[in-house]
């Protein structure tokens, strides 16, 4: 090699110096153009037609170092090849998180489906699972929950909650707000820090807490404990069956929460200035009563103001010169209009009103015990009864009648409208000529009749004759049945769709045996593949012969017939679907996933098949592989058999 020439080594270092001088004096850097946009830009050979080689080559890495960069590096960026532990794919270093960082695209937003204990649901996606228990069946939780915790969510199978921390564990249960817990069947729960223990129970607003069956809380710190109970405004407590609470600090009672007893109360209107000092504006019990706290005569400045017996023996004792007068006509005091003249009225009852006009002799007026009667010509004559409007009757104990023409003859019944008649004890008669003539009876609406023991009849001209019957509709048919007692023939609800009383017919007819029949129907008129057939249909549409018998399978060990006179486990063919029924039982504990006896070819689903099977009051879940296989999977509640009735599928 020959030597480098002296002059030609200072020439290139000068060159050097030169170069390095421009660029910092440039700043920019610039790849294939000599005009860059920015500290570094990188043009490709030819936009248009780029060539293979035009990118970038990011350093390659199969795994991340073993020692974690600097703060210095906080950015730097490399590519994982995919041969090591990292996904392939170009990550960053993130000092403030101390971690390699992959580049990719956003956060998936809305719901993910997620699987969880065998059961798969919905929850947002990017949600800790730590934060929430497991996912209910077919649930969607799409709450937020900054908590570790195993019970926050859409816990229970079909339930949902959105909101913070909600809780929603009762089947079909719902949350929404703050930290609410709907854990019943059914149940809501909205606002914060509300629960409904209750099946189907509701709690809305700030720490409202509805613990009855059915039960309502609205309001801040409103409670209702009994069934069928409704609480609403502030600090009010409703803790008896059906009882509902208004206002504000009402005073605290006790009860029968599941039971309607009399002297419970029924409707409440609290006061109160705070949680010391808790009071009531009014009480009404169930039997009736109506309370009200002590009144001054200041305080009574509305002509037409209830009043408080304790108020009107104060205040209107002899009195006879306007209002009421204090009168005693062989039953005790009770009080009547001054000037009335008592030959046109039957003797007041003791502690009775009697608020009515009679123009004529007669022997009508409050003439029962703690008695109301107001109105032209009416007779409250039974203890703790109400008559209203023109010519009504109420003799029953605890009857109310109201309108025109109506009578209740029965203890604790109710007649409402015009020519009404409640006869029997606690029936109800509302409308226009209906007759409640069965015990616990009710008939509304136009021309009906409930004569059956609990009977009900509602719409115009129906007639429910035999026990716990139900009439809905118009001009239905009439069947004759036991008023008094379960007869599994009788009617239990029938639709009525008749156009009079000559033409009566029925839309739907449910017998006590649970046996349903509706009538004759052309095909024209099955058009839903979800409509109900009658059996009648059936027989004329789809051809016969297509039912075989039903054959009896060969059960695994420890599997058999329930046996104790229920049908015994079978299995038949009929218009292209397989059908299961029967009771069978384990003689050991179930086992998640244990097989229970197979199916044979022809009997068989194209795929595998999730069923329900039955308990009381609760469900099993077992399948049906392709193979034939019937498995039990999951669900119980303890007992050891499961009934087989309503599973079926569809065989190709």
């Amino acid at each position: 090699m020959k030597p480098i020439k002296h002059n030609t080594m200072k020439k290139t270092i000068y060159s050097t110096i030169l170069f390095f001088m421009y660029w910092s004096i440039q700043a920019q850097v610039g790849i294939n153009t000599v005009a860059p946009n920015a500290l570094l830009e990188v043009q490709s050979s030819n936009q248009a037609t780029p060539a293979t080689t035009d990118g970038i080559l990011i350093p390659k890495v199969d795994d991340f170092p073993s020692a974690n960069p600097s703060t210095n590096q906080d950015g730097m960026m490399v590519f994982a090849t995919g041969n090591g532990a990292p996904t392939k794919g170009f990550y960053y270093w993130n000092d403030n998180s101390n971690s390699w960082s992959a580049l990719g695209p956003a956060p998936s937003m809305g719901l993910e489906q997620i699987t969880e204990a065998t059961n798969t649901g919905w929850r947002l996606a990017g949600s800790n699972p730590l934060n929430f228990g497991n996912i209910g069946f077919k649930a969607v939780d799409a709450s937020i929950s900054n908590n570790t915790s195993s019970s926050f969510g859409a816990t229970g199978n079909y339930s949902f909650s959105g909101g913070l921390e909600n809780t929603s564990s009762g089947q079909y249960s719902f949350t929404m707000g703050v930290g609410n817990l709907a854990s019943s069947y059914g149940a809501v729960s909205m606002g914060r820090n509300s629960t409904s223990e209750g099946n189907y129970a509701i709690s809305l607003g700030d720490y409202a807490y509805a613990a009855g069956n059915t039960a309502v809380a609205l309001g801040n710190h409103a409670i209702s404990m009994g069934d069928f109970a409704l609480a609403t405004g502030y600090w009010n407590l409703s803790s008896t069956y059906g009882e509902t609470t208004l206002g504000l600090f009402s005073t605290l009672n006790s009860g029968s929460p599941t039971s309607w007893v009399a002297t419970d109360r029924l409707f409440t209107i609290g006061n109160g200035t705070d949680n010391m000092n808790r009071s009531d504006a009014l009480t009404i019990f169930k039997n009736g009563t109506i309370t009200a706290p002590s009144l001054d005569i200041a305080e009574i400045t509305e002509n037409k103001a209830l009043l408080t017996k304790e108020y009107a023996d104060v205040t209107y004792q002899n009195l006879s010169l306007a209002g009421l007068e204090k009168i005693d006509e062989g039953n005790g005091y009770g009080w009547r209009l001054v000037g009335s003249n008592p030959a046109n009225y039957g003797p007041i009852g003791y502690n009775a009103v009697d608020l009515s006009t009679n123009t004529l002799p007669a022997t009508g007026g409050a003439n029962g015990e703690y008695s109301f009667a107001t109105g032209r010509s009416t007779t409250a004559s039974g203890n703790y009864s109400f008559a209203s409007g023109y010519t009504s009757v109420a003799s029953g104990d605890y009857s109310i009648s109201s309108g025109y023409g109506n009578v209740a003859s029965g203890n604790w019944s109710t007649a409402i409208g015009n020519d009404n008649n409640s006869t029997q004890s606690a029936s109800v008669a509302i409308g226009v000529s209906n007759d409640a003539a069965g015990v616990n009876a009710t008939a509304i609406g136009v021309g009906n009749t409930a004569s059956g023991y609990a009977a009900i009849a509602i719409g115009r001209n129906n007639i429910a004759p035999s026990f716990f019957e139900t009439k809905m509709g118009v001009f239905s048919t009439t069947v004759s049945g036991n008023t008094s007692s379960w007869v599994p023939t009788d009617r239990l609800f029938t639709i009525g769709n008749g156009t009079n009383s000559s033409s009566r017919s029925d839309a739907l007819e449910i017998l006590k045996n649970g046996a349903i029949t509706a009538p004759s129907f052309d095909i024209a008129e099955i058009t839903d593949d979800k409509a109900l057939i009658t059996k009648e249909f059936a027989d004329a549409t789809y051809a016969a012969g297509t039912v075989e018998n039903p054959q009896t399978p060969t059960f695994i060990l420890n599997w058999e017939a329930y046996g104790g006179g229920y049908i015994d486990p079978s299995f038949y063919k009929n218009n292209g679907r397989v059908y299961l029924q029967g009771l069978l039982r384990k003689t050991v504990a179930f086992v998640a996933g244990e097989l229970i006896f197979t199916l044979p070819i022809g009997y068989r689903p194209s795929g595998r098949v999730l069923a329900t099977g039955g308990q009381s009051g609760n469900t099993v879940r077992v399948d049906i592989l392709s193979n034939g296989e019937v498995r039990y999977m999951s669900g119980g509640n303890g007992s050891d058999f499961i009934s087989l009735e309503g599973i079926s599928f569809r065989i190709l």
